[in-house]
Parts: C-alpha cells; structure tokens; sequence
C-alpha cells in the first residue's frame, strides 16, 4: 500500500488523471515520485502480495494488502490466500487508459444484441466485476540489415507474340521494428491476446510499482523466445509488402508486372534478427463467467478498448426465439412457394447433412482448443520439444492476425446459409425435371447415407478424444433423418401422409442434433479450467 505524503492516506493510480491518486485529500502525485524504492534503476526486484487461488492455484500480484474477493481466472468466487513475495522488474508498462465505467459500457453495447446469451451475461452486478489486471509481454525488437533482391518480370503483345522482360532488382535493407508484442502469461489465452491487440508500445512507460496501485498484475511464465517467429514473421510480410509497393507502384502501368518470385522467397533474402526482447506489463480489464468445468471471459484492452468475449447461448432462449422466427418464414413459404412432398423430404435430409458438417465444425475447434494449439505460449510450455522456429503443427497462428474470438454469430450464418439454400433449392427443384429423380433416386440417397455414417464414424472418434471414453455423437439423429428421407423416397408410398409424417420425425431428429449441436458450440465459446500445477516464471533463467 502507498501512502499519501500529505495525509498518511491510501493512494491508487487514478486513470482519469494519469497520476497517484488520494481519496482523502485529493491530492495528486507523479507516480515516478511515489516509490518504495531506493534506486528503482538499479533493483531487479520489486515487492508485492502474491494471492493464490485455493480452487484453480492461479496466482495474481498486487500491491495492496486486500485480497480479491474472487479468482479472475477460474471464476471463482473465494478469499484468496496472499504472501508477501519479490518479482522481477519489467522494464515497460503501459498504464491503464480505459476506465472500469468505460469497460462496463462498452461490454454492455457488446451483449445488448446477443439476445440468446444466458441472462446472467447481462446481470450488472456480475458485469461490476471486472478487474483491471496488468498482463505481462515480451516486445520484440527486430532488425533487418543488408542486401537483399527479387525478380519481377512485364509481359506485353507483339503481333502474334508475346514478350516478356525480365528484371532483377537488388538493394541494401536497413529495417528496424520494434513494438511487436506477445501475451507472456500462459494463463491468458492467445486467441484473447489476439482479439484485443494491438497495444501502442509507443507509450510504453519506464517500469515503477506504483503504476500497480489499485491494480493487479500476472507474471510472466512463457519462455521469451516463444515468439520470435512470429514476431520475424511479421516483420518480414511487413518489408515484403513494402518492397511490392515501392517497386511496383500503383499506376496505370502496375497491372503489367508480375513478381517472380513467391513472397516467402523474397522474406528469406530479409535476413531478420531479434535484436532486442524485453519485458512488460499492458493493461488489460478482465471479467470471467463459470459454469461448471467451463468458464468464458470477458477482456477488454485497457489502453485503447478494443473488447473480446466469450459468448454462450442459451438453449432455451434459442429454441424459444427459433420457434418465434418460424412462423414468419412459415407464412413466407406458404404465399410464395408450393413444395411437393418429395421436395420436403429432400430438403430436410439436406438440412440433416449441413447440421452433421457444422457439428464435425464446431468438434475440430474444440479439439483444436483443448490440445492447446491455438495458444503457442501454453503449447509451448507443455511441450519439450517446442521449436519456436517453426510453426506449431503448421497451425501456429501470427499475431495481429484479426481474430473473430466470439463465434457467437456463426451459427446463425449458418441458418441463414440454410435458409437461402432451402429456397434456392426449392425454386430448382420445381424446374427440375421428375425423371432425374426417379431415375438417379436410389443412388442419391445411398451417396447421401454413406456420406453422413463417415461424418458420424469422423465425429464419434474426435469425442472419444475429447472425452477419452465412447460419446454417442450428437450428429447420430441428423443421420436417423437422413435414413427416414431416404426410405420414404425409395419406397415411394401413395399417401402424402408418409412423405410428411417423414418430414415431421426428420425433423424433430434433426432438431436434437441442432440441441447438442449449441451445447458444444458453447463449449467452443468457453475454456477449459486453467490449470497451474507448474506455475514457474517464464524469465527466471534469462540474462
């Protein structure tokens, strides 16, 4: 705790202000001369509280005596247990710009739309609970220096012949980017870091602990060579994009080029060096929602509010809302178009198949997620032989990279999709002549069936992965749904009642796999518990 010159008072960092605030005396303070330390420059420590979490074993760092009243990464709602500990020194901070009321605003313009999140989204005494946590990263320096070269070739006509000139262009490269940042906390996800990124590591400030008062802080515990792919990366598609646009500019004559060499060839001539890796703390409000095993965040960038969040939904607001949206598109349907019977059961089975594809989906990024390889620093940390030269399993992703976090509107993309493949569907089958599907019937359903038993048998194996037992897969009554469609059409009964009573079962079978098809979508909308059994610092054996 800091206190106050004037009065003795507890003083915080006032965001408003940018200065170390008293709410006694209202006195305001340079946050460079408030420090407990002598000779800030020279000490490679500083003290802080370290609380732990009893449930998950998450820690964060703060320098108050008052411990959180709930885990920021479990979701937790307990007393965290705290000691006094030393902490190496980041070398930058960017302070916290953005206000707990402006994270509370603009979370609230972000799931006043979602209207099948759970309603406990939405409650304000759970949004009150964001915490301004100060995140650590490793900012990367890189340089890029001497000769470099491309081929680039113009092609033109000549009566019958075609010429092509060739060129060759070289030149010496002197680049330099610094500012390129990476999370360095495997708690927080990359795909989150992602989502709010970038920071301005233009303002980054020289590190001091009273920027830390009335926040809390994480450490760093990602090796700080993780990134340095990524981060070469990244400069080097920054040079090849430049070198594009310098040499060939954008005129009238520009179309005439053609670039010989592939941008990967021209990225290996850049020769980059991380020149320089250093260590620092963004700020970053953080808000967690639990359910069960599962937990979604809430984070928002605090220097500039860039938002990302995890956003389930809630079966039986969807079901109550796709129940509504019916009856329009019902009446729609009835005024416009008229349908066989055969055409319904058709389009239903069609309906069963895109259900099965969107789960397999929906399965793969789960998996993808869990095992972690959408987060390099985790990745990185439970695997020995992680190189950070190369990609991770050909999925390593490069930051920066604009990350739709929440794929809470995918779903719904996908009905729409649906919806207007239905009509386009139905409008073609009207025209289509009855022989093709009298003739080819039989053969279509059985391609139809034999797709959809490989889709179940693919889903059945990446759960049992998942789950490490036998899950019955959720896409087995969209399959059902296709068989029913596919006996109905190759029996062909006389009364329309079996075609529509077909209709009707396919479709309640189709709507179970659609039920489980949400339950897993929100386990893709929220994480897996954090787990800290080796919670080691990241830099604890760097220079």
């Amino acid at each position: 705790m800091y206190q106050c010159p004037n009065c003795g008072g507890n003083i915080k960092f006032d965001i408003a202000s940018q200065k170390m605030a008293c709410a006694n005396c209202n006195s305001y303070f340079d946050p460079y001369d408030i420090s407990k330390e002598t000779d800030a420059e020279e000490n490679t420590y500083f003290d802080v509280t370290e609380f732990t979490c009893p449930q998950c074993g998450g820690r964060i760092l703060s320098t108050e005596n008052t411990a959180a009243n709930f885990c920021s990464y479990c979701g937790a709602s307990t007393i965290l247990s705290g000691r006094l500990t030393k902490e190496k020194r980041p070398g930058y901070i960017i302070p916290f710009k953005m206000t707990k009321q402006d994270c509370k605003e603009a979370y609230k313009k972000r799931v006043k739309n979602a209207i099948f999140a759970p309603k406990e989204l939405k409650d304000p005494e759970f949004i009150d609970g964001f915490r301004g946590i100060y995140m650590p990263y490793w900012v990367y320096h890189v340089t890029q220096k001497g000769m470099s070269g491309f081929r680039f070739s113009r092609s033109h006509r000549k009566g019958d012949y075609i010429y092509t000139d060739n060129y060759e262009l070289s030149g010496y490269n002197n680049s330099s980017y610094k500012g390129l940042s990476f999370d360095a906390s495997s708690s927080f996800d990359d795909t989150l870091s992602q989502a709010i990124a970038p920071f301005d590591a233009k303002n980054m400030n020289t590190f001091t602990p009273s920027f830390l008062s009335g926040f809390y802080a994480d450490t760093a515990d990602v090796p700080k060579n993780t990134y340095e792919y990524d981060a070469k990366s990244i400069a080097e598609d920054a040079s090849v994009d430049y070198i594009k646009n310098s040499v060939i500019p954008d005129s009238k004559e520009a179309h005439r080029y053609n670039l010989d060499d592939s941008d990967s060839q021209i990225a290996s001539h850049l020769d980059s060096h991380i020149e320089e890796t250093d260590c620092a703390m963004f700020p970053v409000w953080f808000l967690s929602y639990r359910k069960k095993d599962r937990v979604a965040y809430a984070t928002i960038n605090g220097q500039t509010g860039k938002i990302a969040a995890d956003l389930p939904v809630s079966i039986g607001k969807f079901i109550t809302g796709s129940l509504l949206l019916t009856i329009p598109i019902f009446l729609f349907l009835n005024i416009f178009f008229t349908f066989r019977p055969t055409t319904t059961l058709t389009l239903v089975a069609f309906i069963a198949l895109i259900s099965m594809i969107l789960y397999g989906i929906e399965l793969k990024e789960i998996k993808k997620r869990d095992e972690g390889l959408d987060d390099i620093g985790k990745y990185a940390i439970c695997n020995d032989n992680f190189d950070n030269k190369q990609p991770v399993k050909n999925k390593r992703k490069r930051s920066f990279k604009k990350v739709n976090n929440s794929k809470f509107f995918s779903i719904f993309t996908a009905f729409f999709i649906v919806f207007i493949t239905f009509n386009v569907m139905s409008m073609t089958a009207a025209l289509m002549s009855s022989l093709l599907l009298f003739n080819f019937g039989p053969i279509f359903w059985i391609a139809m069936i034999i797709i959809g038993i490989v889709l179940v048998r693919t889903h059945e194996k990446t759960l049992k992965t998942l789950k490490n037992k036998f899950v019955i897969p959720g896409s087995l009554p969209s399959l059902a749904a296709i068989i029913i469609a596919a006996v109905i059409s190759i029996l062909k009964p006389v009364s329309d009642l079996f075609y529509y009573g077909g209709c009707i079962g396919a479709m309640i079978a189709v709507v179970f796999s659609l039920i489980s098809l949400i339950n897993y979508y929100n386990m893709l909308a929220t994480r897996k518990l954090p787990e800290f059994d080796n919670y080691n610092g990241g830099d604890d054996d760097a220079d």
